[in-house]
């Protein structure tokens, strides 16, 4: 063996970049190169409020969760048990050092469970809380003859009248997610499916053959084998001698009802398609319904394909209360725990101050700690504006900005220093009116020691900051530099920054050609939710803003009650729920109307922007073309990531592989063999203009524009996503990835792109998220354009700019919740205005 090498004494240690002071007053990052940034050094102050901000894509969530948050969960993971495995997959960001980090806290707008047992009493812990109250202080009474029940045992409670049997209460007796506190009839869900009609019959002027029934489809032209269901219809037709070219309204009633409900015992003999070959059979006719609901129950699929012909019913045994008859007959001063959930959070604090004037003192004495920690939470979600949700409010019906204030009040709840806390544009779905209070719910986090970054567009958000860094100057490759970074003050003054001028002249552009509305659909008895039989004009023709704080019910107007009218009247689809509305008039002169929510697009991770928008056929036919391509014999499918003929064969053309970790969400790393390309090396090797097909799906918008010049099938599509703010996406980017902002963009820019119909009416949900005010000018343009183009728009907006620049305003309030849902005012911008009883009219 050699000789062991003398260890010396005195080895100097290497000068560190900051000195021990630096580090405990700011966060240093050297050198960073992560996705678009240019080898930027930041400095943030620890204990303080930082705003980054800048124009939509130019670098803020790549410094902000990119790189800092990034960094903070890999050293989290760093320092785990298992983490010499996990530490070679996990990637470290793109800097040169990072020093001064704490832990890192990210509360994001992204959508959380979909899960319907996810509720915002869940989420927040208030629920287990409410559960432990139930157990210490709750009486028990009998459900059959409603009187308290008494101990009889260790673990059974006895009713005195009808000496009926209960188990003991337990905690998981309140717990609906709980087989022994469940509803055994719906499992804990509240509702049951079943089948409802009017979704089978879509459109009664039709005939069966030519599409009457969404179930059946068209039939005319098919073979009457086709499945053995419709084959069951056209014995149903023949047996009955029925002609099935008359429209379905004008067929006798016992046709319908044997086509939609069976014929009992009758039998009937006829052949249909399996396998290829025409198979006879001798059967009852079970009709629709009895089909779907079948396939329905069948089906292990989440995305079921009976579920549009399904509606929701309360479930029979627990009236959508969810729980066990003990729990539901338990309470506390008359109080069950299933009212307390359905109660908005304002109204429920005002139940819990009640509690100190009427429990006895031994009542309070058992349950003084869990009611200190039920205010505490309680009191968190009205600091950050959300009094007018109730606790059985279910996850998926949150919106982003909704869900990431839910997780915000949890954490204002925490005993924890001395964390770094990296929010998304908390401000997002609030009214101007409530902004103060998120404002000081982050600086509480901030006082009591924690380091608070947000990721914001907001002004008032940004003049309330300690210390701002603009990032810009441009988006995408445009972008990625610090154009200013200091105080307020400092951001003002500097002639380079775009968002100092906005803090400073708060000028954005206002429409000179405002138009007075000359044609009315009115919408008229709108109950759903908390409307409160309203009866609302929409304007033809113009562009209408639809406003209001946060839950005044904006959203079931237009999304639970305007689109299901437009959707019956123009496309004659009923919907599954029951109608929330009487009639809607005026709309004969609408072509077709399209809904843009902030819902993601597809839920797979392989849909990009350029397959959404129909430019990758295009460009992968233009590959296809090129002489290397022909020569080695690859056509358009080789191109493509999804096809096995090209992809690259380890990540499946995804250029990313999952790592599964117990108790913690997926992580996904570069794929190791195709370095993030998706490609096999040959397919690699074929360029045009000097780019791969990998090179091209890894530039942004703004960078394919000129790259593709002269191939308007191209140019065309892309430049309007540049039109609506999106320059900075990469054409290869996950649509998975997109906030909800940039979704509803993305497929504005799809519908733009298409051939449009003489009267579209248009629908947004406050497509302003994430985007800067100078992307805002970009969207009114476009709003501005279809308005010309004589289309109508109606948006839902909390953004004053876009209500500034509207046609007419429809204010909805006064409040949230139950002391929302009706309109307060209506009128120009000018008149809301002046209107003394709109909040909104005070922000104009």
């Amino acid at each position: 063996m050699e000789p062991k090498f003398p260890v010396l004494q005195g080895w100097e240690k290497p000068n560190v970049a900051v000195s021990a002071q630096e580090e405990d007053a700011l966060i240093c990052l050297k050198g960073c190169r992560q996705n678009n940034l240019k080898n930027i050094d930041v400095t943030i102050p620890k204990g303080k409020l930082t705003v980054i901000t800048g124009v939509s894509g130019s670098g803020k969530s790549s410094l902000a969760f990119d790189t800092i948050y990034a960094e903070g969960k890999r050293r989290y993971l760093d320092n785990m048990s298992n983490a010499a495995k996990m530490q070679e997959q996990i990637e470290k960001p793109d800097f040169d050092t990072l020093q001064g980090l704490t832990p890192t806290i990210a509360i994001e707008q992204k959508k959380g469970s979909q899960n319907p047992r996810s509720t915002v009493g869940t989420l927040t812990g208030i629920l287990d809380q409410l559960r432990m109250l139930y157990v210490s202080i709750g009486i028990p009474h009998c459900p059959y003859c409603g009187i308290p029940v008494h101990k009889d045992s260790k673990n059974k409670n006895r009713c005195g009248a009808c000496n009926t049997l209960f188990q003991r209460l337990t905690v998981s007796t309140f717990n609906a997610n709980a087989h022994v506190g469940a509803c055994h009839t719906c499992n804990g869900l509240g509702i049951l499916y079943e089948v409802n009609p009017d979704s089978i019959v879509v459109n009664d002027s039709l005939s069966v053959l030519d599409g009457a029934t969404a179930y059946f489809g068209k039939l005319r032209g098919k073979k009457p084998t086709g499945n053995w269901m419709v084959g069951e219809l056209f014995a149903i037709a023949k047996d009955m001698n029925i002609n099935l070219d008359e429209p379905w309204k004008d067929l006798p009633d016992g046709f319908k009802q044997a086509v939609l409900y069976g014929t009992g015992d009758k039998i009937y003999n006829f052949k249909y398609n399996s396998g290829g070959r025409d198979t006879e059979i001798n059967r009852p006719a079970a009709g629709a319904v009895s089909h779907i609901q079948r396939l329905f129950r069948e089906s292990k699929s989440d995305d079921n394909a009976q579920r549009q012909y399904m509606r929701e019913v309360p479930c029979p045994t627990c009236n959508g209360e969810l729980l066990c008859h003990e729990a539901r007959y338990t309470t506390i001063l008359g109080y069950r725990l299933p009212e307390l959930t359905k109660m908005s959070i304002d109204v429920l604090w005002d139940w819990l101050c009640s509690l100190e004037e009427v429990l006895s003192q031994e009542q309070k004495n058992k349950a003084a700690q869990v009611l200190g920690e039920i205010e505490s939470r309680i009191s968190n979600l009205l600091q950050v504006g959300l009094s007018y949700l109730t606790l059985s409010r279910t996850a998926p019906t949150l919106s982003g900005g909704e869900l990431q204030r839910v997780r915000l009040s949890s954490q204002l709840g925490s005993e924890l220093i001395g964390l770094t806390y990296i929010l998304d544009e908390p401000s997002i779905g609030l009214h101007p009116r409530d902004h103060h209070l998120m404002i000081d719910t982050i600086k509480h986090l901030r006082d009591k020691g924690n380091t608070v970054i947000v990721v914001e567009h907001d002004k008032e958000t940004m003049l309330s900051a300690d210390y701002i860094i603009d990032v810009g100057p441009s988006a995408g490759t445009h972008g990625g530099e610090i154009v200013a970074a200091g105080s307020v003050e400092d951001i003002k003054n500097n002639s380079k920054s775009a968002t100092g001028r906005f803090l400073k002249e708060c000028t954005i552009y206002e429409p000179s050609n405002q138009k007075t509305p000359r044609e009315w659909m009115i919408l008229r008895g709108c109950v759903g939710n908390n409307l409160k039989n309203i009866s609302p004009r929409f304007p033809l023709h113009v562009m209408c803003c639809i406003t209001g704080v946060s839950g005044s019910g904006k959203s079931s107007l237009v999304f639970g009650t305007l689109i299901p009218a437009l959707d019956e009247a123009l496309n004659h689809h009923r919907t599954a729920e029951a109608k929330r509305y009487q009639t809607l008039e005026g709309y004969e002169k609408i072509d077709g109307f399209v809904q843009m929510d902030q819902s993601p697009i597809g839920k797979s991770s392989r849909s990009i922007p350029a397959t959404y928008i129909g430019v990758f056929d295009h460009i992968r036919s233009l590959y296809a073309k090129q002489p290397k391509a022909v020569a080695k014999g690859y056509n358009e499918s080789h191109f493509s990531f999804n096809a096995k003929v090209g992809q690259c064969p380890v990540c499946e053309g995804q250029g990313q592989v999952k790592i599964a970790f117990q108790y913690m969400a997926d992580h996904y790393v570069t794929c190791p063999e195709c370095k993030g390309k998706r490609y096999q090396e040959g397919i690699l090797e074929v360029l045009y203009n000097g780019k791969s097909i990998a090179d091209v799906l890894a530039m942004d918008i703004s960078e394919a524009i000129p790259f593709f010049a002269g191939i308007p099938e191209i140019v065309d599509k892309l430049s309007l996503m540049d039109e609506v703010g999106l320059s900075y996406l990469k054409l290869g980017q996950s649509t998975v990835t997109l906030s909800g902002g940039e979704a509803q963009r993305l497929k504005l820019s799809k519908e733009l792109s298409g051939k449009q119909k003489k009267h579209m009416v248009y629908i947004l949900d406050e497509p302003t998220t994430g985007l800067h005010f100078q992307d805002i000018e970009k969207l009114l343009l476009i709003f501005r354009k279809l308005v010309d183009a004589g289309h109508s728009l109606y948006i839902i907006e909390h953004n004053m700019d876009i209500a500034r620049a509207s046609d007419w305003i429809i204010d909805i309030g006064p409040e949230g919740g139950s002391s929302g849902g009706e309109i307060v005012a209506e009128g120009s911008p000018q008149e809301i205005r002046r209107n003394p009883a709109s909040v909104t009219g005070r922000f104009l």
